[in-house]
């Protein structure tokens, strides 16, 4: 039998204080060799995830792109293309659509919402993972749609560039995307096939697979712009605009191919916003 005196005299080779009894001691040994073995990894991977998270708020400024950015992660930091600042980070809807996964023309996985981080040289699309990870690699690696100047005509980069999220405006079961070129006098532009794995015309973010859907969407008379996509609610894609040297804001209703429907004036309250998101 195993003796554990206490309470003796001080300096009389006895306990002051009684020791925890073996059925005590020995499950909190257990789990603090378990803190070792099986969650150090989870730990330090932690630990480095508030590291990124403390680099990013450094680097990214204020903003809807540096908010997105302080939530999001990835299992492999080569699949992280957003580190170093991203020009626009987008919820584009669902690319890739529900899918039937074994061609028996039942769905069996459902829609989720994609994203889409433009780092200002290359744009990468980000599948959601069905299993509701918070990584973005978690169900796939991200897959490039397009790198420097290959999103438009001539030399205007993905970093002079401003996305929108018109949803599935062309009905096919797909998200779209919206781009208008960062300048003067630029239309705004509707690109409907940027899925990478559709059967025709996968992944084309490039002229030759875009239509003009409107004229004067250039900074000089539309410095910021986002999509709802459908604030009515009634199946179109809407869009809301700033205005240069006021605090308008616009609402352009109801896009076409042929453009928008009614515009209306949303509110007279937004002077010095930095971003629409």
């Amino acid at each position: 039998m195993t003796s554990f005196p206490a309470g003796g005299a001080a300096g009389g080779g006895e306990n002051a204080t009684e020791p925890l009894d073996p059925l005590v001691l020995g499950p909190l040994l257990i789990w603090a060799i378990r803190f070792v073995d099986d969650f150090a990894d989870d730990i330090m991977a932690a630990w480095a995830e508030r590291r990124r998270m403390v680099a990013v708020v450094t680097a990214t400024k204020a903003g809807p792109t540096g908010w997105a950015a302080l939530e999001m992660t990835v299992l492999e930091e080569t699949n992280n293309h957003w580190k170093t600042g991203a020009k626009q980070i987008l919820a584009v809807g669902d690319v890739d659509g529900p899918l039937d996964t074994d061609d028996d023309g039942e769905i069996d996985t459902p829609g989720y919402p994609d994203l889409l981080v433009n780092d200002g040289q290359h744009l990468w699309l980000y599948y959601a993972d069905p299993g509701g990870s918070a990584y973005l690699d978690a169900f796939r690696d991200p897959v490039l749609l397009a790198a420097g100047d290959g999103v438009s005509t001539g030399t205007n980069t993905l970093a002079k560039v401003t996305m929108a999220a018109p949803s599935d405006f062309n009905a096919d079961g797909h998200a779209d995307l919206a781009v208008r070129v960062d300048n003067a006098g630029s239309g705004l532009f509707l690109y409907d096939a940027i899925n990478p794995d559709a059967s025709t015309w996968p992944g084309q973010i490039d002229p030759t697979h875009r239509i003009l859907i409107a004229n004067n969407f250039g900074t000089n008379t539309v410095p910021m712009l986002t999509a709802a996509p459908d604030a009515n609610n009634n199946g179109t894609f809407d869009l809301w605009t700033t205005t240069p040297n006021s605090g308008r804001l616009r609402f352009f209703a109801d896009f076409t191919p042929d453009g928008p429907g009614a515009i209306t004036v949303a509110s007279e309250q937004f002077a010095n916003y930095q971003a629409l998101g």
